[in-house]
């Protein structure tokens, strides 16, 4: 499946060979869980040994966690008080920064029978630049 892996390379697609009737299509799965209370580094740890011996194995197939990559998660810190004054809303920060990093699509474009969105957002090096939220353009 390189194909899949070029065009989507987030995906996970198990590919599993059909089987007639009963059939075992994974000769072993391991699920690793705790009790609420368990420290999320002490299970990512263990989950990243496995998976580690997996990737060592020739005949082992799809492998996953379901941690996911861990992300930094931004709030903004909106003073009422100073928005008011501004005349800038909560609202207005939540479109600015959609905007900024997700984009927003202004229009679309005809190519054929394709219609592709044009979508307007900062470029790449900006977006991954968090430190510069203090200079985002609020309307």
């Amino acid at each position: 499946m390189p194909w899949l892996a070029d065009q989507y390379p987030e995906a996970q697609v198990p590919v599993r060979k059909f089987g007639v009737g009963p059939s075992n299509t994974w000769k072993f799965e391991v699920r690793i869980s705790g009790p609420n209370n368990a420290e999320p580094d002490v299970l990512r740890s263990l989950a990243q040994e496995i998976s580690d011996i997996l990737a060592a194995a020739p005949l082992a197939g799809m492998y996953q966690t379901d941690w996911r990559e861990r992300v930094q998660k931004i709030v903004p810190d909106y003073n009422q008080e100073r928005g008011r004054w501004a005349g800038i809303w909560r609202e207005d920060i939540a479109n600015a920064t959609k905007r900024a990093f997700d984009g927003r699509v202004v229009g679309t474009f005809r190519q054929d029978d394709d219609l592709i969105p044009i979508v307007l957002r900062q470029i790449e090096e900006e977006r991954r630049n968090v430190g510069a939220l203090d200079v985002l353009q609020v309307q």
